[in-house]
């Protein structure tokens, strides 16, 4: 965990390079701000995310992120649900399809090696809740 030692020289603590969620945060609030902006939504109640393990995003500090991050009226009071999902791969040589909690690069059925990811990729914003 980073912890910075002076609010003043808290940017270097949290810089893109060492902590990717804050960019990821910066990111969703433009294009959230952006969907919202023009539309008829007074304020937005929840923003539910889907993240692929994959992604290697602490929910926490992603959460962290939002909740302290600028952002304008419509979306000041707005909460944020993650659900996190695993990873999936598909066999080239059997078809078998298989979740897993970590990468495991050989088929649980027949051996092989040959396996693709499906999922466990992702980040999204599936939906907003008004």
């Amino acid at each position: 965990m980073l912890i910075c030692p002076a609010p003043s020289n808290c940017r270097e603590y949290v810089s893109d390079e060492k902590m990717h969620e804050l960019t990821l945060v910066k990111n969703m609030v433009s294009i959230l701000e952006k969907e919202i902006d023009d539309s008829s939504v007074k304020e937005v109640k929840t923003v539910f995310l889907e993240i692929g393990k994959l992604k290697n995003i602490v929910p926490e500090i992603l959460v962290a992120g939002f909740n302290n991050f600028p952002k304008g009226k419509k979306l000041a009071k707005a909460e944020l649900k993650i659900r996190v999902l695993p990873v999936k791969v598909k066999c080239n040589e059997c078809g078998m399809e298989t979740s897993m909690d970590s990468i495991d690069v050989k088929c649980r059925k027949c051996g092989s090696y040959g396996v693709n990811i499906v999922s466990g990729n992702e980040f999204s914003i599936k939906g907003i809740e008004y």
